[in-house]
């Protein structure tokens, strides 16, 4: 359900789910686009078509990081995120448009429960 905070008469029902429960769900800076997992390691990004007069899939991968997605994180130009959870791969960044990965981060030993991108470079 995306519901409309202004005016909450104004809600949609996005159809086609993923398979799992979702976990994690960020909206983009522009507020064109919303990236969501699930405990499944599904993952999709759905934004807003006017052409359609509805959502329309960017970005679906049914297996990102190998176990459940918790956290979510847009780029300043909404154009990388960062994907953080459980499984095998527990943190990545990928490109918005086509999901190749932008980089990885390492380290971890434990599953990561969130992450957030600075907003200007150090």
């Amino acid at each position: 359900m995306i519901r409309d905070l202004a005016d909450p008469k104004n809600s949609r029902l996005y159809g086609p789910a993923i398979e799992g429960n979702v976990t994690a769900v960020k909206w983009s800076n522009s507020g064109y686009y919303i990236a969501f997992g699930d405990d499944k390691s599904g993952f999709k990004i759905i934004g807003w078509s006017a052409a359609e007069n509805g959502w329309i899939v960017k970005y679906e991968n049914s297996n990102l990081l190998n176990g459940a997605i918790n956290g979510i994180a847009w780029s300043e130009d909404n154009k990388k995120l960062v994907v953080v959870g459980a499984g095998g791969t527990r943190a990545l960044a990928i490109q918005m448009e086509n999901g190749n990965k932008a980089g990885e981060i390492n380290g971890h030993t434990a599953e990561v429960l969130t992450c957030d991108f600075a907003p200007t470079k150090p």
